[in-house]
C-alpha cells in the first residue's frame, strides 16, 4: 500500500512538473509578441504626444472625439468608399452645407492648403469636402462658384449617424486611419499651426 502511494506521488509530481514546463514554454513564445505590442503601443502614443494638435484653447475643439462610420462616393462614381479605403493618408474630412454662411470660407482655405502641399511634394494628405443632404447639381454649383482648384468632388451625404455637432467641422484621421483631431466651427485653417499639424501626420 505505501509502494502503491509513492508511486502515486511520483506520477503526481512528474504530471506537475510536465505542467509547469509546458505552461513556462508558452510563455516564453508568446512574450515577444506581448513585447513587440507594447512597444509599438508605447511608440505611437510617444509619437502622438509630441506632435502639437492645433487650436486646443480654442472654443470648439473636440475634446472628445466622434466615433464616425461614413462611406463617400466620388463624383461621377458609384463605388463607396470607407475610411479604411484612404489607408496609409492623412485624411481630413471636411462636413459642410451648401447653404453654410461660414463654410465658404473655410472650403477655400483648406483648397489652398491641398495645393501647397501637393507643392511642397506632400501628396498622402486628403481632403474630403462632405456636403449634408446636398445634391449632386448643388455640390457641382458650389465648386464651380467657390472657383476650386485641387478639391475633389464627393456626393453629398446624409446626416443620419452623424456624430457631430454642426457645420463646418473637420476631423483629422491618421495613416492609420485613428480619429486624432477634430474641430467644430470656423477657425484658420490657413495658419501654419495646422498646417505643420498634418504635416507632422503625415511624415509619421
Amino acid at each position: 500500500m505505501r509502494t502503491k502511494t509513492i508511486k502515486t506521488k511520483k506520477q503526481y509530481t512528474k504530471c506537475l512538473m510536465n505542467f509547469i514546463a509546458f505552461f513556462c514554454l508558452q510563455l516564453i513564445m508568446i512574450y515577444p509578441l506581448f513585447a513587440e505590442e507594447s512597444e509599438n503601443r508605447n511608440e505611437n502614443t510617444a509619437s502622438e504626444k509630441n506632435i502639437h494638435k492645433p487650436f486646443q484653447d480654442e472654443f470648439g475643439y473636440l475634446a472628445e472625439l466622434p466615433k464616425l462610420d461614413v462611406e463617400v462616393i466620388p463624383a461621377g462614381s458609384k463605388k463607396k468608399l470607407s475610411i479604411d479605403s484612404f489607408s496609409g493618408n492623412v485624411v481630413i474630412l471636411f462636413f459642410t452645407t451648401s447653404w453654410c454662411p461660414k463654410c465658404p470660407a473655410v472650403f477655400s482655405v483648406l483648397d489652398d492648403l491641398v495645393g501647397e502641399l501637393e507643392a511642397d511634394g506632400v501628396k498622402n494628405v486628403k481632403v474630403v469636402p462632405l456636403f449634408i443632404e446636398a445634391s449632386d447639381a448643388k455640390i457641382k454649383e458650389y465648386y464651380e462658384t467657390s472657383n476650386a482648384k485641387h478639391l475633389k468632388r464627393f456626393k453629398g451625404i446624409s446626416p443620419e449617424n452623424l456624430d457631430i455637432r454642426g457645420v463646418p467641422t473637420c476631423i483629422v484621421i491618421n495613416k492609420k486611419g485613428k480619429t486624432v483631431w477634430g474641430f467644430s466651427g470656423a477657425i484658420d485653417y490657413s495658419s501654419s499651426e495646422f498646417k505643420n499639424f498634418v504635416v507632422n501626420l503625415s511624415r509619421e
